[in-house]
């Protein structure tokens, strides 16, 4: 499949919406005080992981109702509520959750639960099977999906977690999809990836990265790359091709110095074919580009410190700019790359309580964002 085709569907979906105008100490739901220091992540990568949810060789050969979706998408309740929409609103989508679906339980003797999101971003559309994907982590891994042909939310399974691997941290940026075969990767502490087949939800090991991991790094699919883009302050730029099973340095690790990727927010743009890093603990307002060949372009900085605690970078699904969530959606920006003009949405409300930390993915053929904490709420933003 060429890279064209591979973006077709989601340019043609978004031009249509256009048209149409239409250590975990804490109790779940509180907010880290701090990021965890170099000792404690490497002290903690010690450290094994308590017994999680069954991996795909003990979940049985059969997918949990794998499926194509019946019932089209602007008809689904998803569809119309979206439609419904005006640029700058948010609106809530009732949808059948599980009790408890954004927690897992650490202490069996207390009943002590942990939020699987925080300091992430990183949930996923899958446009063929319409289903919003995540892998949350939290001591233990979790992994949800929500089918807007049903509007409802199921639980998957996730894999064997790696020996000897620490379980300190949150998921920040280690997820990824590719929408044109439907494959979902996870990359333990930044550098032990897994990938999730979307049809069949079965996982499989991938080789580690050839370079050191730790928490606090990224992931992003880049099909023009072709593969998986790994960003991290150690060992540079890598990609992963899930076809030949292999890595490859893109970069090496000088360029990080930039936008040093720890605590990072990084994100691909499909009607860019560019991935974009912001911030982190070391360089808050740092920004680069990174393009297909793998040149990495600093940009102009950005006049406000991000990092993946309590901020969001997500492509707009109706334009060529970057959405901005600052300080826990205390505001929101537009952000053009090629101008590095920021442009606040003056508009903008924050609808969510202060112990909420939201997954969000973004849903091109639809003009809108999917966030999901405690309730599920849209946000349909302005083509600037």
């Amino acid at each position: 499949m060429t890279d064209l085709a591979k973006k077709g569907t989601w340019l043609l979906s978004a031009a249509l919406t256009m048209a149409l105008g239409c250590d975990g100490s804490q109790p779940a739901g509180e907010r880290d005080a701090e990021a965890p220091t170099d000792a404690q992540v490497d002290v903690d990568a010690q450290v094994g992981l308590d017994s999680g949810p069954p991996g795909a060789e003990d979940a049985g050969s059969m997918p949990i109702d794998a499926f194509v979706p019946d019932t089209p998408l602007d008809d689904t309740p998803l569809g119309m509520l979206a439609r419904a929409m005006e640029p700058g609103t948010w609106a809530e989508l009732e949808t059948e959750m599980p009790p408890d679906m954004m927690t897992v339980e650490t202490d069996p003797e207390t009943g002590r639960r942990l939020h699987i999101a925080g300091w992430t971003d990183d949930a996923h559309w899958d446009p063929t099977t319409g289903q919003v994907l995540y892998l949350g982590f939290r001591i233990r891994t979790k992994m949800i999906a929500f089918r807007a042909s049903t509007s409802a939310w199921r639980e998957l399974p996730t894999f064997e977690w790696p020996e000897g691997q620490g379980t300190r941290g949150h998921v920040y940026g280690n997820n990824a999809h590719d929408p044109a075969t439907g494959t979902f990767f996870h990359a333990v502490a930044g550098y032990r990836p897994f990938s999730f087949d979307v049809a069949t939800e079965t996982w499989t090991r991938r080789p580690d990265a050839p370079a050191r991991g730790g928490h606090g790094g990224s992931i992003e699919f880049f099909p023009e790359m072709g593969g998986v883009l790994r960003y991290y302050r150690y060992g540079g730029i890598h990609s992963f091709d899930p076809a030949s099973d292999t890595w490859r340095e893109v970069q090496g690790e000088s360029v990080t110095d930039t936008v040093v990727g720890y605590h990072s927010l990084l994100r691909y743009h499909p009607r860019r074919g560019e991935v974009i890093v912001m911030g982190g603990n070391q360089t808050p307002r740092g920004v680069a580009r990174i393009e297909a060949d793998g040149t990495f372009t600093p940009l102009a900085d950005v006049p406000f410190d991000l990092t993946v605690r309590d901020d969001y970078l997500l492509a707009h699904p109706l334009t060529e700019h970057y959405l901005l969530f600052l300080d826990a959606f205390s505001a929101a920006y537009d952000y053009d790359p090629d101008t590095g003009a920021l442009t606040e949405l003056d508009d903008f409300t924050n609808p969510w309580a202060s112990a909420e930390m939201p997954i969000s993915a973004t849903i091109p053929e639809l003009g809108v964002i999917l966030f999901v904490d405690r309730t599920v709420r849209l946000y349909r933003p302005h083509a600037l």
